[in-house]
């Protein structure tokens, strides 16, 4: 890709950088030296971290875990500095600036690229993907971090599910019920579930195959597991199509079965009469003795 917007045409010096990638915002430290080198806030091996705040930076530099920038930064007083740069790499992506503007904007974004050790990337798109692969969100220092819910706001959730064949916990995502990105925590085919939330625990933190472990939204290193949602699936009822037990029968159906069409809410919602009622109550039943069979109990 064309290197236009040199970093080098920047003062050197240490300065703030908000970095907005396709699914991580945070800001960063950055620093330019004599000859043009950036450098970023990060591990010690390379790769970049991001924080939610300035006072999350302030925070971790005070903590004293070891860094890229040791020793660079005993001045700098992260909480008040003003962000003086904007790699923003989505609005790289949808810009339809004129040349200048577009060179500018390059220009911050290519701060983070060099930073990141990403070496001639072949478009925006392909330099945003590298340096989102080496880029940590450093949550743990932002105020009242170890007061809130790990799991607040987050797209994954402990659930705990009853079945006909017992109770368990595992790991659910819930808009992607329907889609091809895993919903359930297990590898293809399977659901996962423990009897125990602290075997779910140490289940995550050691290393598996499970396919959702690829995804954004795997819930990396979380503290504790216990359920956030309870549902009974055995109160499945095709005259509630919209509870809790009915959605969840028809995600695992989805995943564990064949039988999810059987399930489809266009067929249930035709129960016009009794008989159609009854046969669908018996359709119900059968997928959940299905899918009870089927789940991998840990």
């Amino acid at each position: 890709m064309d290197d236009e917007g040199d970093p080098g045409l920047l003062p050197p010096g240490l300065a703030l950088v908000n970095v907005v990638l396709d699914e991580l915002i945070g800001v960063t430290v950055v620093e330019i030296d004599e000859d043009a080198v950036a450098r970023v806030l990060g591990p010690v091996d390379g790769g970049l971290y991001v924080f939610p705040s300035r006072e999350g930076i302030a925070n971790f530099l005070a903590s004293g875990e070891p860094h890229s920038l040791a020793g660079r930064l005993d001045e700098f007083d992260a909480a008040t500095e003003e962000p003086a740069y904007e790699a923003d790499f989505a609005r790289m992506l949808e810009s339809d600036a004129d040349d200048d503007a577009a060179a500018m904007l390059w220009m911050e974004c290519l701060l983070v690229v060099d930073g990141c050790g990403v070496v001639d990337p072949s478009s925006v798109e392909d330099a945003m993907k590298q340096v989102e692969a080496v880029t940590t969100l450093r949550e743990d220092f932002e105020p009242g971090y170890q007061d809130r819910d790990y799991w607040q706001d987050r797209d994954t959730l402990p659930v705990q599910i009853t079945l006909p064949g017992g109770t368990g916990v595992t790991i659910v995502a819930l808009d992607q019920f329907g889609e091809r990105s895993p919903a359930f925590l297990g590898d293809q085919g399977e659901v996962a579930l423990f009897h125990d939330p602290a075997d779910l625990v140490t289940y995550i933190h050691a290393e598996g195959t499970d396919a959702m472990r690829a995804e954004r939204y795997w819930p990396r290193n979380p503290p504790e597991c216990e359920p956030r949602m309870t549902v009974d699936v055995r109160q499945a009822d095709p005259g509630d199509l919209r509870s809790d037990a009915y959605v969840f029968l028809r995600a695992l159906a989805t995943v564990l079965t064949k039988r999810e069409g059987d399930l489809s809410v266009h067929k249930m919602s035709k129960l016009t009469n009794e008989r159609r009622m009854r046969r669908a109550v018996d359709t119900v039943a059968e997928v959940l003795r299905e899918v009870n069979g089927r789940v991998t109990w840990r």
